[in-house]
Parts: structure tokens; C-alpha cells; sequence
């Protein structure tokens, strides 16, 4: 089963890592299911002040972006940073390009 696991810690007694999972692969959907909890997403949110909403919404629109990067065929690390910069610069600008309004 494919998954996206996130490091928690290491458990003092065994010094075994210690694992959260973050998303498994639903084969009937062909997709990613999140599981509901992370703790490296709850560190971010409350870093940056983030609602729950507003981070679910946040990761929607980077993976349209990933998505449409996909699809367009970039893939060069060069443009893949290119991207990822524009966006945190000009996010209105990316996602204009990512809707075909540009």
C-alpha cells in the first residue's frame, strides 16, 4: 500500500522512529485519502496563523498547480523552481496561468 508517512520522533526506549501516516493510496479512487492528522501541518498552521480551512484550501490550489504543472509538461528542476517561486511572489499570477486566463 503506497502511503505518506511523517516522522513524529524517536521513542526513547527502543530509539525506533516513530511514525505518523499523513495519506494512503485508495486504489478504487486512484487517489491519496488524508488520514486526518498531521503534526508537521499543525506546526505550519499555527506558524502562519492558518485556519484548518484555509490550509485544506491552500493544499487544493498547490496540488491544481501540480497538476497542471504535470500536464505541461514541467518537470526540469529549473522550472520547477521557477514555478514554485512565482508563485509565493505572484500566487494570483500562477493561478491565472494554471486557469487558462493567461
Amino acid at each position: 500500500t503506497k502511503q505518506l508517512v511523517e516522522i513524529v520522533g524517536i521513542d526513547p526506549n527502543s530509539l525506533e522512529i516513530i511514525t505518523n501516516e499523513v495519506f494512503r493510496w485508495d486504489v478504487t479512487s486512484d487517489d491519496f485519502i488524508f488520514s486526518g492528522k498531521s503534526y508537521v501541518l499543525e506546526k505550519i498552521m499555527v506558524k502562519i496563523n492558518y485556519s484548518q480551512d484555509d490550509m485544506r484550501r491552500e493544499l487544493r490550489t498547490r496540488k491544481r498547480i501540480l497538476e497542471w504543472m504535470v500536464l505541461n509538461d514541467i518537470r526540469k528542476a529549473d522550472q520547477v523552481s521557477q514555478i514554485v517561486t512565482e508563485y509565493y511572489v505572484r500566487p494570483n499570477e500562477i493561478l491565472a496561468r494554471v486557469d487558462g486566463l493567461r
